[in-house]
């Protein structure tokens, strides 16, 4: 019975060795390290640093006390939870171990985790140190910063790989990937620097779409890292058009927009409309829109290579001018990167004299009633002279004055609008059936206007 009990005794820290697991995952791959193992880590440069994840496992049915969780050897830092820990069955840790060092030779350390231990080699060659212009990084960081770039606009890093050391190395790897990066000038691969010798070369960057990019430099077996923010530049500075007719209060017009050269990227924005009266007493006429939306904004859109705009998805959009003396002022927003000048177009429409849409004169017993139907842009009407005139077009006694400055100054200040229907009525008594004919001037700040001769 003793003896049982004494080969039971000597097998059990066996059995406790055997329930930790190791392994090494190099991001790539996974390997298993049994006790008394070698693990090898790939062929290194000078300034190159490898890191290693190291996973304890605990594969067996009880809880485990781990006391030792290290890695010593120049070279190499592992960084693990502290010890003592209890690993219980099934359960896992993990430890980081990186290693670089700064001068080519074989580096070796012993791995250790309870009684498990492993030896790690690792050989390090002399390497071509890479150089960058100040406007890359300007120096030998892992990343090669372009910073922001613009959109179809190239950025160009040079580059230089140097021998540092007494022996020839043989470069057998130069490439660069990630979308829009190219490399230019390098020499032919497979290549040799010999000793102090530098290989020049450069690496250009095309950005075809806004955003973060990032690429790889890689020279042999170690990686640089390629970034920039890419942004849209600006747009050429659209065109916008309108009818070869000179502007004025009352008109429907059309207006059109085009780049004077191909669009780099389809952009989409908007095209606005804003109105400065020029009338000290109106401080905005809502009849100044675009007609396809009932507003003062309309969408527009240009397609990347094109150099048309559709607005509101057509050819072209019409606004309306408005029936006050101002100034219309056209811009463009929306688009981030903006424009290469500033695209603001403004339409004087200047003050005119009345603008009469109808004139009707109505025959009664005892009066003669005269409509006149307009609109002033200068919000100035009010003196005003009446003609009546017989069959054979003669003056039928003496042209009457009126000035109704007053009623319309209370009219515009009440409506806030320059469109006007007046009734005037003139009483008359005899036979009426002499007068046919009529005529009326109307006076504004901008001059006067004759209506056509109406006739009854």
């Amino acid at each position: 019975m003793n003896t049982r009990a004494l080969v039971l005794i000597a097998i059990l820290p066996m059995a406790a060795r055997g329930q930790l697991v190791l392994t090494a995952s190099d991001g790539g791959s996974t390997s298993i390290l049994p006790a008394n193992s070698v693990y090898q880590l790939s062929q290194m440069e000078v300034g190159e640093a490898r890191t290693l994840t190291i996973r304890v496992t605990n594969s067996g049915t009880s809880n485990i006390t781990v006391t030792q969780f290290s890695a010593d050897g120049a070279g190499f830092v592992m960084q693990a939870p502290n010890v003592p820990f209890i690993l219980a069955p099934n359960r896992f840790v993990e430890g980081s171990l990186r290693f670089s060092a700064n001068a080519a030779a074989s580096y070796s350390a012993n791995l250790q985790v309870n009684q498990i231990s492993v030896l790690l080699l690792a050989s390090v060659a002399a390497g071509a140190v890479l150089g960058v212009s100040p406007n890359c990084g300007g120096s030998s960081s892992p990343t090669l910063n372009f910073g922001t770039v613009t959109r179809g606009e190239p950025r160009t890093c040079n580059v230089t790989l140097q021998n540092p050391s007494s022996q020839a190395l043989n470069i057998s790897t130069l490439t660069v990937t990630g979308p829009g990066f190219s490399l230019s000038g390098s020499p032919a691969v497979p290549f040799t620097l010999g000793p102090s010798q530098v290989a020049s070369f450069s690496i250009s960057l095309n950005a075809r779409a806004p955003g973060t990019i990032t690429g790889t430099l890689r020279v042999q077996s170690r990686d640089y890292s390629l970034a920039a923010t890419a942004i849209n530049g600006p747009l050429p500075q659209p065109i916008l058009e309108f009818e070869s007719s000179a502007p004025a209060s009352g008109q429907q017009r059309r207006i059109t927009m085009r780049l004077p050269a191909a669009a780099p990227y389809s952009a989409t924005g908007f095209l606005n409309l804003a109105f400065q009266s020029a009338v000290a007493s109106v401080t905005d006429d809502p009849a100044v829109m675009f007609l396809p939306s009932g507003s003062r904004q309309i969408p527009f859109t240009v397609e990347a290579g094109q150099t048309a705009v559709a607005l509101s998805g057509q050819a072209f959009t019409t606004f309306q001018t408005g029936a006050t003396a101002g100034q219309l002022r056209f811009t463009l927003t929306g688009i981030p990167a903006g424009f290469t000048s500033d695209p603001t177009v403004t339409m004087t429409i200047a003050p005119t004299p009345i603008a009469i849409d109808a004139v009707s004169v109505t025959r009664v017993t005892d009066h003669m009633t005269v409509v006149v139907a307009g609109f002033d842009n200068t919000f100035s009407a009010g003196a005003m002279t009446f003609s009546f005139f017989d069959g054979a077009g003669k003056l039928y006694g003496a042209a009457i004055p009126a000035d109704f400055t007053a009623a319309f100054q209370t009219f515009f200040t009440s409506s806030g609008a320059s469109v006007f229907r007046t009734v005037i009525t003139f009483p008359a008594s005899g036979d009426l059936s002499a007068i046919t004919g009529f005529e009326a001037e109307l006076r504004n700040s901008a001059g006067t206007v004759r209506t056509q001769r109406v006739s009854f």
